[in-house]
């Protein structure tokens, strides 16, 4: 879920004991320990502790949003999870406040560690955590810029679907279920509030944000006496054996009720709240006509794209991306001697999506490390939801249990010339595959909390496009061409975004922008584009940026490397950095490219 921001970690030591573990060191009686075991047993002892803190800081943070908790943990009791408060969190500035609080005692508190004694792996979560918690805290003046509302990813849109797969393994899911669908409505006026306070200090969203969001609502109460929080709901519980038939159907009978009591007004309030703030809104431009956009900006694109580039280097950099990408595109049109309106007409050859995710999980062995086996479902957006919702998403399973995976798709935004590639972004070698790899790992949890949106979403793709030549039933050729030429235009969009949040492009700069790359754009298709990178900042740049990164570290690699480059050793490094920003995870890239670098040229 989508939390009011990514709320800092509120994890505690005990200080007394770290004190006696770093002050512990004696030279100890004649005849007894030796320095060297001495010195031993006190790097076990502070290793122990690290991990300690670690553990405390994971359950901490994974108890404060039930709803978070559910889906990372199947058996929470197993983490030493066992009494904890029904909540979906908070959505206030107090509440943002605290947790700008908590980011510095958790700060201070990692610190006291002694870096150069902890053992590999707690120095990967050490830095991720530093990281992670140091660029959270650099937001802490903008408060009041975050927002949790917005017409695809916003929360009135991602959280009733979060609820539909909510997994019922025993009774006690059902009634904690039934909790938190019951405490939506609360969080919901909580949101209200806050956008209000937003509107007094002049950052409330443009009319035409409160129009689509408002949209997105409208389709969600669509279908009231079918709504699929209805059937979802029945479903599962059908599928669970511990109840009797009385126990179910008052279940069901809840679930109807608190719907249609508490859900359906929520929406309907959310609805009312919002257009209510209609005109209040100073800016219907990018983040950076507001007063503190342009850093606010700087700080989304950081915590996102975990890049160790600023914006001004981005852009220096995707643009030459882009172009080089461009080159190759026009170098290949021109010696295959192809006819060009095949590339319009292209379709991928496998069109079910349970036989294209068999096709690539089959494919990948050469070039990415092996994975468990796992289960997935392929499911469907509702009809109602098509145009509100992405093309498609993937669903994480619990870390204890990573073996029941769910992809929605979205029809009514795919078609055969995007299905086979959009589920290698979700599936194979994808977000599924990701998912389980780390799991596999046995990587401490506290890493997947610290996830990088750019980590993941750039790793999913950069598979996507290396998935174009997967399909052994079209030309290889049209396969490679189309790779860059989607590769391009996603590095359009990110610089469209940059152009209208950074550098404060108007509606005709964006027009003349993409007229100067697409030829022609009619006003609906520009104005569509133009509001959703004012709705959702830097929500493109996760994918680009992250690709890039990626990219850059492939090309350092082979370039270093030369034919001792081995692809799948360098997907399986980029693999076991999960959970950790592009600028922790350079350090670590290039001592292992050093470890392989020849002799030859490290001599050089």
């Amino acid at each position: 879920m989508k939390k009011m921001k990514d709320r800092v970690l509120a994890g505690f030591l005990a200080l007394c004991l770290l004190a006696q573990t770093l002050c512990a060191c004696t030279s100890g009686e004649p005849g007894t320990e030796t320095a060297y075991e001495t010195y031993q047993a006190e790097k076990d002892s502070l290793r122990q502790a690290f991990d300690d803190f670690a553990d405390r800081a994971f359950r901490e943070e994974i108890a404060l949003n039930t709803l978070n908790l559910h889906y990372f943990l199947k058996n929470p009791a197993d983490f030493g999870i066992e009494d904890y408060e029904i909540t979906l969190g908070e959505a206030s500035l107090e509440s943002l406040q605290e947790s700008d609080q908590d980011a510095r005692t958790l700060l201070a508190e990692l610190e006291e560690y002694p870096y150069d004694r902890l053992t590999e792996d707690q120095q990967v979560l050490y830095d991720a955590l530093k990281d992670y918690l140091t660029v959270a805290l650099s937001s802490e003046p903008y408060a009041l810029y975050t927002e949790e509302l917005s017409p695809t990813i916003g929360t009135q849109s991602q959280l009733p679907i979060l609820m539909a797969e909510y997994a019922f393994y025993d009774e006690q899911d059902v009634e904690e279920y039934l909790a938190l669908l019951a405490l939506i409505p609360d969080y919901y006026q909580q949101l209200v509030g806050f956008e209000q306070q937003k509107s007094t200090n002049g950052l409330f969203m443009s009319d035409r944000a409160v129009d689509d969001i408002v949209k997105s609502c409208e389709a969600f109460l669509a279908d009231r006496e079918n709504h699929y929080l209805i059937t979802t709901f029945d479903e599962r519980l059908e599928n669970l054996d511990d109840l009797s038939a009385e126990a179910k159907e008052a279940c069901r009978e809840r679930n109807r009720e608190i719907f249609t009591e508490g859900i359906v007004p929520a929406y309907q309030n959310l609805i009312d709240s919002l257009t209510a703030l209609k005109g209040t809104g100073l800016y219907e431009g990018g983040l950076c006509q507001y007063p503190d956009g342009k850093a606010y900006y700087e700080y989304l694109v950081q915590i996102g794209t975990g890049t160790r580039y600023s914006v001004d280097e981005l852009k220096s950099r995707i643009e030459s991306r882009i172009n080089s990408q461009l080159l190759e595109l026009s170098f290949r049109l021109q010696n295959s001697k192809i006819d060009t309106s095949r590339l319009d007409s292209f379709a991928f050859s496998l069109t079910d999506p349970e036989a294209i995710l068999e096709d690539l999980k089959s494919k990948i062995g050469e070039d990415f490390p092996a994975i468990p086996d796992t289960a997935y479902t392929v499911k469907t957006v509702p009809e109602s939801l098509e145009d509100t919702l992405s093309p498609a998403f993937y669903l994480t399973p619990p870390l204890d249990d990573p073996s029941d995976n769910v992809i929605y798709i979205n029809e009514g935004q795919l078609d055969d010339s995007t299905l086979y590639s959009t589920l290698a972004h979700e599936g194979y070698p994808g977000h599924l595959y990701q998912t389980v790899y780390a799991a596999s790992r046995g990587a401490h949890p506290l890493l997947s909390l610290l996830s990088c949106s750019g980590y993941t979403e750039g790793w999913a793709t950069y598979v996507e496009y290396y998935a174009y030549e997967l399909d052994d039933g079209v030309d290889s050729r049209i396969a490679k061409m189309l790779s860059l030429n989607s590769s391009i235009t996603l590095g359009i969009y990110a610089m469209a975004d940059i152009g209208i949040n950074y550098d404060g492009w108007t509606l005709s700069d964006t027009a003349l922008f993409l007229n100067e790359w697409f030829g022609g754009v009619d006003q609906a298709t520009l104005e569509t584009f133009y509001y959703t990178m004012v709705e959702e900042p830097a929500n493109y740049l996760n994918y680009y940026v992250g690709y890039l990164e990626i990219l850059l570290f492939r090309e350092e690699a082979e370039e270093v490397l030369d034919d001792d480059f081995d692809l799948k050793e360098f997907h399986t490094f980029l693999l076991d950095m999960s959970g950790c920003s592009f600028r922790v995870i350079e350090d670590y890239f290039d001592d292992w490219l050093s470890e392989r670098m020849p002799e030859t040229r490290k001599a050089a």
